[in-house]
């Protein structure tokens, strides 16, 4: 069984790493737009860790990977949950695991209503039963992922509620600046693949 002291270490480690990423990145809209969509070198950009960290934009995919490889960094366990709506929209958010027990996370609609120095958050921690109620479309995993049978219950607050301290967050920002630099090679596939992408383009003109 964990100790008090590390079930409280995982919960703040995800509340501020969470509260950080969704005010450190905003969906691509236009990743996703209809002239883009056949676009390899925006595809993959908009789903990868140099996407969100470096240039700060991301999609449902990227924003679940980045939050599972930060959490990572903490040894806190985080799962990549692949879903659809009713009418087959793909989407992705993540499972953690805190405090000897799995919850739900969307960061995607949370980054929603996590505004600059705003730490409300509403679709986080929550069970299978509660997971979605505030978002726009409910979806639901075609893969297998762990039931969530409760929500997470902060002995101070339901909800998450975090007062950002530079002295609490300076580590959060260090991992943050390793997985950029660690991930710069990205940019170079990333302009590798677009290079392909005009390529393959050109030829299918010339047919």
């Amino acid at each position: 069984m964990p100790s008090d002291e590390e079930k409280q270490r995982d919960y703040e480690i995800f509340s501020q790493v969470y509260v950080m990423l969704a005010n450190n990145i905003v969906y691509d809209y236009d990743a996703i737009s209809p002239e883009n969509k056949d676009n390899c070198y925006i595809k993959n950009e908009c789903r990868s860790l140099y996407g969100g960290l470096v240039k700060g934009k991301s999609v449902c995919a990227g924003y679940a990977n980045i939050l599972k490889q930060v959490l990572s960094q903490y040894n806190i366990r985080c799962n990549c949950i692949k879903s659809k709506t009713e009418e087959g929209v793909s989407h992705s958010y993540n499972q953690v695991f805190i405090d000897g027990k799995w919850y739900n996370c969307d960061l995607t609609w949370d980054t929603r209503n996590i505004i600059k120095n705003h730490t409300s958050v509403r679709n986080s921690l929550k069970s299978d039963k509660e997971f979605g109620v505030n978002v726009d479309v409910y979806h639901t995993p075609y893969k297998e992922a762990h039931i969530c049978a409760y929500n997470y219950k902060h002995e101070s607050d339901k909800t998450i509620d975090i007062v950002e301290k530079e002295s609490e967050i300076l580590n959060n920002r260090e991992i943050l600046e390793a997985l950029k630099i660690e991930n710069a090679g990205l940019q170079k596939l990333s302009e590798e693949l677009e290079s392909k992408n005009q390529i393959e383009i050109k030829k299918n003109k010339e047919r």
